[in-house]
C-alpha cells in the first residue's frame, strides 16, 4: 500500500482532533459533574444539558453539508442525529415544560428527583453522541477490493434460491401456526408476545429470508437499469405479510426504510421533502399497525383512541400515541441511572451471553439466560413483564447498566467505527450486488437498535443478512466462473 493511499485531508484529522478534544472535556467536566447532578436541586443544568445534545446532533449535519453541496439524507450520522433527536431532545423538552405523558408512567419506578435524572440522563446521551461521531470520523488507510467482484448475479441461481428460501418460510410458518394453535390463537396474543412464541421463535426465523432476499431482488433490477417487474412487487408484498405474522412493527418498518435507501443510492436521491413525506408514511404505517392488527383483530374495535374526531384534534393525539411507543429512550435512561445499583446492580456483561446463545432455541436449551430488556422489566416493571410485557432499555441504557459511563464511551465508539465500515464498503466503492443490500439494513436496523435493545434488533438483522449473503454467494458464483 502505498503512502498516498493512507493520507488522509487535514480537515479530517482536525475533525477528529476537534471531536476528540470536546469528547475528553465532555468526560472531564462529566465526572466532576455527576455528583454534583445527583442531587435534588440542580438548577439550569438540565437545560445546558439538552443544549449539549441538540449540538451534539446538529454536528454532523454541519460537517457532513461543509464537505459537499448536497447532503446525503441518508447518510448514516445523519440518520443517526435525527433519531437521537428525537429520542432524547424532544422528549427532554417535554419532560422540563412538564408535558410529557409517559414519564407518569415510569415515575413510580423511578429512583431521584425528575430534573437530576434528566440532567444525567441528557448527559449521557450527549456524550455518546460524540464517541459515535468520534468512531465514525476517525481516519483510517483506504482499502480497496483486490479481487473484481462480479456486477450482478447469475439470474438463474438467483431464481432458485428464491424459491427455496419460499418453500422454507412457509413451511416455517405453517408449523408456526400449528404449534400456537391457529390463525384465531395468533390474532388474539399478538399483545402478549413474548409468551405466544416463546421458544418458538426459530419456526419464524425463514420468514425473515424473503426480506433478504427481497432487498438483492431490489438492488439487482435498480442496477440493471431496468423498472421493476410486477413479480417483483408481488414477491414483496408476500415477504412483507409472511413477516406481519411476528407481530413486530419495528421489523417491517426496518424493511421499508431499507428499501428506500436502495432507491435513494441506484435511482433517485430523496430530497428534503420527500424524507418528509416518507417519514410520515412510516409513522401512519406503524400506528395503522398497531391499531389494526394489535387491538382492532383482538378486540374488534378500536377503544383506545375517539377516530371521530376532527383531524386537528386527533393528529395531536395519535402522534403522542406514536411516540410514546417509540421515542421513551430518556425516560428508560432515567430510570436505569437512577436505579443502579441501589434497586437494579450492574450487568457488567452477563446479559449478552443470551446474544451468544441466540442460535439455540429456548426449546431445546430452557435454561438460556435472559435477555437486557427481560432483565430491566424484571427489576423495574415486575407486573407488566408478569403479563407479557417487557420494556426497551435502549442502546445507550444498555451500555450504562453494563459498564457505566466507560460502556457508554466504547460501545458508541464501536458503533460510529461500525457505521463507516458499512458505509464506506457500500457507498464508497464500488461493488457488487449486496454489499449495499446491506448497508440497507444497517441504516433499516438503526432505529431498531438505537430504541430497543441489541438483542432483538441483532436477531432480525442476523435473519435477514445471513440468507442474503448466502444467496449472494450461491448467485454470483456462476457469474466469477472464467468464460
Amino acid at each position: 500500500m502505498s503512502r498516498a493511499d493512507v493520507r488522509r485531508p487535514a480537515r479530517e484529522w482536525a475533525v477528529v482532533c476537534a471531536l476528540a478534544v470536546v469528547a475528553a472535556a465532555a468526560t472531564f467536566a462529566g465526572s466532576e459533574l455527576w455528583n454534583a447532578l445527583s442531587v435534588d436541586d440542580v438548577g439550569m443544568w438540565p437545560w445546558v444539558a439538552m443544549c449539549a445534545v441538540t449540538l451534539s446532533c446538529i454536528a454532523p449535519v454541519v460537517i457532513l453539508k461543509r464537505r459537499g453541496r448536497r447532503l446525503d439524507l441518508f447518510h448514516p450520522l445523519v440518520v443517526f442525529a435525527a433519531m437521537w433527536f428525537f429520542a432524547y431532545v424532544v422528549p427532554g423538552f417535554s419532560l422540563l415544560s412538564g408535558h410529557d405523558t409517559v414519564w407518569g408512567v415510569f415515575q413510580d419506578a423511578a429512583y431521584g428527583h425528575r430534573e437530576s435524572l434528566v440532567a444525567r440522563s441528557l448527559f449521557l446521551s450527549a456524550l455518546a453522541a460524540i464517541f459515535v461521531q468520534l468512531g465514525f470520523f476517525a481516519p483510517r488507510p483506504r482499502i480497496r477490493d483486490s479481487v473484481a467482484a462480479p456486477p450482478l448475479l447469475d439470474e438463474e441461481r438467483f431464481r432458485v434460491a428464491r424459491r427455496f428460501l419460499t418453500v422454507l418460510a412457509i413451511a416455517g410458518a405453517m408449523a408456526l401456526m400449528l404449534k400456537i394453535g391457529g390463525f384465531r390463537a395468533l390474532i388474539s396474543g399478538l399483545n402478549d408476545r413474548v409468551r405466544l412464541f416463546a421458544g418458538l421463535n426459530y419456526l419464524g426465523m425463514p420468514a425473515l429470508s424473503l426480506l433478504g432476499v427481497s432487498l438483492l431482488w431490489y438492488e439487482q433490477q435498480l442496477r440493471s437499469g431496468k423498472k421493476t417487474t410486477p413479480s417483483f412487487w408481488v414477491f414483496v408484498a408476500f415477504a412483507s405479510g409472511l413477516n406481519v405474522i411476528g407481530g413486530s412493527r419495528t421489523n417491517l418498518l426496518g424493511f421499508i426504510v431499507a428499501m428506500l435507501v436502495l432507491r435513494h443510492y441506484l435511482r433517485k436521491n430523496v430530497s428534503v421533502a420527500g424524507a418528509v413525506i416518507a417519514a410520515v408514511l412510516l409513522v401512519s404505517t406503524g400506528l395503522f399497525y398497531e391499531l389494526y392488527f394489535r387491538e382492532y383483530l383482538v378486540a374488534k374495535a378500536i377503544t383506545s383512541i375517539d377516530l371521530s374526531q376532527n383531524f386537528s384534534v386527533l393528529a395531536p393525539i395519535l402522534w403522542d400515541r406514536f411516540s410514546s411507543g417509540a421515542f421513551l429512550q430518556l425516560q428508560t435512561m432515567m430510570l436505569i441511572v437512577g436505579g443502579i445499583p441501589s434497586r437494579m446492580p450492574w450487568l457488567n456483561g452477563r446479559h449478552y451471553l443470551a446474544l451468544a446463545l441466540m442460535p439455540i432455541p429456548r426449546a431445546l436449551f430452557p435454561g438460556k439466560p435472559p435477555v437486557g430488556t427481560q432483565i430491566f422489566s424484571q427489576y423495574f416493571f415486575p407486573d407488566q413483564l408478569a403479563a407479557g410485557t417487557s420494556f426497551p432499555t435502549s442502546m445507550l441504557g444498555e451500555f450504562y447498566m453494563n459498564f457505566g459511563i466507560l460502556g457508554v464511551c466504547i460501545g458508541a465508539l464501536l458503533a460510529g467505527w461500525l457505521l463507516r465500515k458499512s458505509y464506506a464498503r457500500a457507498v464508497e466503492q464500488d461493488t457488487a450486488v449486496g454489499r449495499l443490500s446491506l448497508h440497507a439494513l444497517v441504516i433499516g436496523t438503526l432505529f431498531p437498535w438505537i430504541r430497543g435493545d441489541s438483542f432483538g434488533p441483532t436477531v432480525f438483522f442476523a435473519g435477514v443478512a445471513v440468507p442474503l449473503l448466502l444467496t449472494m454467494y450461491y448467485a454470483g458464483r456462476a457469474v466469477r466462473k472464467p468464460q
